[in-house]
């Protein structure tokens, strides 16, 4: 793991948000299209972010963001980290931030969703794999269920 000049942060300055905007298009699949005035709301509904700026430049280099209750459930959302600093501990880091954070210590459970190869990573900091429940999804707009 490479020791970079980094700091923690836990809001994201305007500045910030474009940098996220970049850090989703592209690094996050999920995320090439997305624009910046949703980034802004969806900000503005976040329980938590957790992020990781150069010292030096301010420039966002790794970021997350959680959304909770802060009793029962945590759910952990968009992990990703700048290209340049992929493959060097960031992510080890942004999540060791994630499940040693003050806020997440009475939650009674943290939850997130990922592709079944980046399980091996999460379940180093303790995730595990659900079976007993299935995840299910509602779109606005899309048709009915079985009636």
């Amino acid at each position: 793991m490479v020791d970079f000049n980094l700091e923690s942060i836990d809001r994201l300055t305007d500045h910030h948000v474009d940098e996220l905007l970049q850090l989703y298009r592209q690094t996050a699949w999920w995320g090439r299209h997305r624009q910046r005035t949703d980034l802004e709301q969806m900000l503005a509904h976040t329980s938590l972010v957790i992020g990781f700026q150069e010292a030096d430049t301010q420039r966002l280099v790794a970021f997350c963001r959680l959304l909770s209750d802060g009793v029962y459930r945590a759910t952990v959302y968009d992990v990703m980290v700048a290209v340049d600093y992929q493959g060097q501990g960031l992510g080890r880091r942004l999540m060791d931030a994630v499940v040693t954070h003050p806020q997440l210590q009475q939650v009674e459970h943290v939850d997130l969703n990922c592709l079944p190869e980046m399980m091996p990573f999460y379940r180093k900091f303790g995730f595990q794999l659900i079976t007993q429940v299935q995840l299910m999804r509602w779109i606005p707009g899309a048709a009915g269920g079985d009636s």
